[in-house]
């Protein structure tokens, strides 16, 4: 994309640096499916930080209850 847009604006004086792309609009198809696995990794993510509190928490009692 920017190899393709340097080409074309340089015969205007005009060096491409930098390309940014924004408002992307997928099929509906690809859209939902993106926004499956976002869903599913946001959800393993969740639970892993869930789980790992509950560990550090757990960990914590159990270390109080040794130094009483």
């Amino acid at each position: 994309m920017k190899s393709h847009l340097k080409s074309v604006m340089s015969n205007k004086g005009i060096n491409v640096k930098h390309v940014i792309i924004t408002n992307v609009r997928f099929p509906p198809d690809v859209a939902n499916s993106l926004q499956e696995k976002t869903i599913f990794q946001f959800k393993n993510t969740l639970e892993r930080k869930k789980q790992a509190f509950e560990l550090r928490t757990l960990n914590d009692k159990e270390e109080l209850e040794l130094l009483r």
